[in-house]
């Protein structure tokens, strides 16, 4: 329902219009004239909808909690919603990346987890979630390898809400240098979709050095980056 009156909303429609609309609309259980109805009064007290001169216009969504709890959940059609109504807002930029610590935090549970069922028991004493206790270690988690157990992995947990087919993500130069150093320092991208973190892979760093900027001298350096790379350059699974 929403979404369909956003649309009339974007149409710049008037009242009348808008009622004429849902009279003629196919009415389903839930979904009659009345339901519409006061779902769109319900948009226009939040301010998701105005009335600019009779007619409805888009108004803003900053402000309204389901919007930021579905935002935050990962909701596909609340993402659609937002950035129909509020497209390229920078509040809603915030959502991109494990800069919510919440959403961070849930990405690398989802990895520890899966570490507990991939790794022996035996070795489980070596599965530490550094970064409840270091955000300066340059990773998130240290763990044995999945694939060889007396190697040890360094994993920075990358963890976005976003829906889009691409995978978008920060890196701090801290991060940059502790994977230089580290030979077996990798990215896990963790995509969260209905508040439920998917594990998509992960990624080498000598898979996006070419897409860092080249500092000609010691007096400018990057600090912090964002890179969005094509889902399909992430290796499924964990190392």
């Amino acid at each position: 329902m929403v979404q369909y009156l956003t649309q009339l909303a974007d149409s710049h429609i008037s009242r009348t219009g808008v009622r004429r609309a849902l009279l003629n609309k196919e009415t389903k259980p839930g979904r009659g004239f009345q339901d519409y109805n006061r779902t769109l009064q319900r948009l226009i007290d939040e301010g998701a909808i105005v009335i600019d001169d009779g007619n409805l216009t888009l108004g803003l969504i900053s402000e309204i909690s389901w919007i930021k709890e579905g935002l935050e959940a990962g909701n596909e059609e609340i993402w659609d919603l937002a950035e129909k109504i509020e497209p390229n807002l920078e509040w809603v930029r915030k959502y991109d990346n494990t800069a919510l610590l919440e959403t961070g935090l849930k990405g690398e549970k989802a990895v520890i987890n899966l570490l507990h069922q991939e790794i022996d028991v035996r070795y489980h004493n070596r599965i530490k979630h550094v970064a409840l206790v270091n955000d300066y270690a340059g990773f998130d988690i240290g763990a044995p390898s999945i694939k060889n157990h007396e190697v040890q992995v360094f994993l920075e947990v990358k963890s976005t809400v976003r829906p889009e087919t691409d995978f978008t993500f920060y890196l701090s130069r801290n991060e940059f240098n502790v994977g230089n150093k580290k030979r077996n320092w990798l990215i896990v991208c963790v995509k969260i979709k209905n508040d439920q973190p998917i594990i998509l892979g992960h990624l080498y760093l000598d898979q996006i050095r070419d897409l860092l900027p080249v500092e000609i001298n010691e007096q400018v350096k990057w600090q912090s980056l964002k890179i969005t790379i094509p889902i399909s350059l992430i290796h499924q699974g964990l190392y």
